[in-house]
């Protein structure tokens, strides 16, 4: 049986002869803010935005200033205070401005040598509006967006591997980690970790929770579940 109007994935990009309004690099990043406005990412050909009738409206591509939109976007986050933020592989984070494409940049997000954090790979906002930051090699870090102060977030108790992938705040309060070496939970109301990581040896790529309370994990090895309440992992 063939259906009579087959659904095709409707593709945007270079090899479309009406839509190629995002260039031809790589799409690493994706971000819906609270206008319905698309934000796109990119591998070297800085941030596109697309309006809801899928036209293109502004594209900031890579430059030279030290304000321009970094090379490669990891990561696009929009925190309850609208702010639009970005995570880079060789220039750490900052925020976008939407009318400008002028980048301020979080420059004290440094690592235990003094280093400056180059790698941002998630955000995740909680309810007490604290920006987490996942950053390749540095650990998590925190941003208080009420007070503007960053810390670092050391576990007194647990180890958390400094290779964080990706980010989700869940319910109870709790802070789903994905790292390079299974994914840790952060009870944010105690600040501990509760044990040790789920799936030691998988390399976590993403993090998202269902209506029934279930998280779901893609990992390198394939997706699975964990069932808080029934301490379930399939």
């Amino acid at each position: 049986m063939i259906p009579a109007q087959p659904n095709y994935f409707k593709y945007m990009g270079y090899k479309s002869i009406d839509k190629n309004i995002i260039g031809s690099n790589c799409i690493i990043s994706l971000c819906k803010d609270h206008t319905g406005t698309l934000w796109v990412g990119t591998d070297n050909d800085g941030i596109y935005s697309i309006t809801k009738e899928n036209k293109k409206e502004v594209h900031f591509p890579h430059t030279d200033k030290s304000s321009s939109i970094p090379s490669i976007v990891m990561t696009l986050y929009e925190d309850s205070e609208n702010n639009l933020w970005f995570g880079s592989f060789m220039n750490g984070m900052g925020k976008l401005d939407r009318e400008t494409g002028q980048c301020t940049y979080l420059n004290n997000l440094i690592d235990d040598n003094g280093n400056q954090i180059q790698r941002i790979y998630c955000f995740a906002e909680d309810a007490d509006k604290r920006l987490w930051i996942a950053t390749m090699g540095a650990g998590l870090f925190y941003y208080d967006l009420k007070s503007g102060k960053l810390s670092p977030y050391k576990s007194q108790r647990n180890y958390l591997n400094n290779w964080i992938s990706c980010l989700y705040y869940a319910s109870g309060n709790t802070l789903c980690i994905g790292t390079y070496d299974g994914i840790c939970f952060l009870d944010l109301n105690s600040m501990e970790l509760k044990g040790n990581a789920l799936l030691p040896s998988h390399i976590i790529n993403s993090i998202t929770e269902d209506a029934h309370g279930t998280i779901w994990i893609g990992t390198s090895e394939g997706l699975c579940s964990w069932d808080n309440k029934e301490k379930k992992l399939t």
